[in-house]
């Protein structure tokens, strides 16, 4: 099992496993290896109607520096752990740029935020996901309570605590820990 199944595979189990069988729109900002992405491929996203974007322009940043991990074959990981997922479509690029493409494809079911850790980006991600996310489609924010970096502008929760304290009449909070989970309840 993959740490990303032990750590998070039973709460998407139980606030997205309606997806499963559906012809569901999903995506995530931040696909690094593709385990997460993977996980949900075999286990929400399993129709074969169903579209499960991954944006990542795998260039590591910060805190990959910091922590001394190699991104230089990052895409090639995904794309491997992915090639056999025909649902999976891999957007490479920056989240700020695809999410204001026009995407063409229609409203979402669910979008996994866990790209850029900056408040700043998290923000902008939140703000442009909420927009491309369908009434009842759910929101996720991954590392809520990481605490790598010490200034709160180097992490996700002051963006994500500052998101549901603008928009959380229009969300439904479903989830809070490691991850936030939100239902979007209102345009």
């Amino acid at each position: 099992m993959s740490e990303v199944a032990k750590a998070h595979g039973t709460n998407w189990l139980k606030h997205i496993g309606h997806l499963a069988g559906t012809p569901a729109r999903g995506m995530e900002i931040g696909t690094f290896k593709g385990e997460s992405a993977v996980w949900m491929c075999r286990n929400i996203f399993t129709h074969p109607d169903s579209v499960y974007y991954c944006v990542d322009p795998f260039t590591g940043n910060k805190e990959h520096e910091a922590g001394g991990i190699d991104c230089s074959h990052l895409e090639e990981e995904a794309r491997s752990a992915l090639k056999d997922f025909k649902q999976a479509l891999i957007v490479k690029g920056f989240s700020d740029d695809q999410l204001m493409q026009s995407w063409g494809c229609g409203r979402f079911d669910f979008i996994y935020i866990d790209g850029s850790h900056f408040a700043g980006d998290v923000m902008f991600d939140s703000f442009l996901s909420f927009k491309l996310l369908k009434i009842g489609g759910i929101l996720c924010w991954d590392d809520y309570l990481w605490d790598v970096f010490k200034e709160p502008l180097d992490r996700p929760q002051l963006a994500i605590d500052t998101f549901l304290a603008m928009w959380g009449w229009k969300l439904e909070v479903i989830h809070r820990g490691w991850q936030v989970m939100a239902r979007k309840i209102h345009e």
